[in-house]
């Protein structure tokens, strides 16, 4: 069997793995999005083997059907409208509203008190997701807010179901304490002008994240934040690439630098990296800011 296997490998495998993988990045290039590009190509490959039954890929394409999170991800959602639908999300905006509306940033912590209370209530970051986009989405877009800040906002503070027990903290409590570091921006420390919603939004996740490591404190667990400066990433590049003069766009980037350059992704992975290292063991609700001096 094993020489069987050798020789397949060495032989007509490895031919075929070649034009499987060939075969996935043409349909990449084309558009198709990757699930399909994946489910594709595995049929190709199967196709191409006589050795392989046809029964192999449909049962597992019929194993997926049983998969509990393709089954949940629908409940999930129907709980969150069903929860809309009755009342209860409104009730409970209304009483979030009171408890953080006048704070600063309000719709940021107004959207992080009812995610709190929501999670109690279902257990589910899809099921909160899916509730808040469709009451407090509309609403946002409304009050001239991005769709990009409003989605944000709503998709990091549903987070919050999987921060509290039963999930990412009651696991490190049992494995006796852990590390959290969640990224916010140097928007949240200091004012950018035409930035208040994004700032606002970046400024509620600093506060989760300090609360949060004044909860878990006595579990021995560690929350901490990043704050980055203006970085050179893909998404930034977009933002550059669709300006009316790119390069202009870039140097003026670049010009608001205290140190003359933009960051880099990898340096804020060391920061972030240093933060949950066992050297940093006494850092616990800190802000790190690693900006390049903009906030000197």
């Amino acid at each position: 069997m094993a020489c069987r296997s050798h020789e397949f490998w060495h032989g007509e495998g490895r031919e075929a793995t070649y034009f499987i993988f060939i075969t996935f990045f043409i349909l990449m290039l084309m558009g198709m999005p990757v699930a399909f590009a994946i489910g594709i190509s595995g049929m190709i490959f199967f196709l191409q083997q006589p050795t392989l039954p046809l029964t192999i890929p449909v049962q597992l394409v019929l194993t997926q059907t049983q998969s509990f999170v393709l089954l949940a991800i629908p409940l999930f959602m129907f709980a969150g409208n069903l929860l809309n639908e009755s009342g209860i999300t409104y009730r409970l905006m209304k009483l979030s509203s009171v408890l953080a509306g006048h704070m600063r940033a309000g719709v940021a912590q107004v959207n992080t008190v009812l995610a709190a209370m929501m999670g109690g209530i279902t257990g589910s970051a899809i099921a909160d997701a899916t509730m808040q986009s469709r009451v407090l989405g509309p609403g946002m877009l409304e009050r001239g807010y991005s769709r990009g800040f409003a989605a944000g906002v709503i998709g990091f503070n549903s987070l919050i179901v999987t921060m509290i027990p039963p999930g990412i903290v009651q696991q490190m409590k049992k494995q006796g304490g852990g590390v959290i570091v969640n990224v916010a921006s140097v928007a949240a420390l200091k004012g950018i002008p035409d930035r208040s919603a994004y700032s606002a939004s970046k400024g509620a996740v600093v506060a989760l994240s300090k609360a949060m490591a004044a909860d878990y404190i006595k579990d021995n667990i560690r929350v901490n934040v990043v704050c980055p400066g203006t970085t050179d990433t893909p998404s930034l590049e977009e933002r550059m690439q669709a300006s009316p003069d790119p390069a202009a766009t870039r140097a003026a980037f670049i010009a608001r630098q205290p140190m003359g350059r933009l960051g880099k992704a990898e340096e804020i992975a060391h920061a972030i990296l240093f933060a949950c290292c066992d050297e940093a063991a006494f850092m616990n609700g800190s802000v790190i800011t690693i900006d390049g001096g903009a906030t000197i």
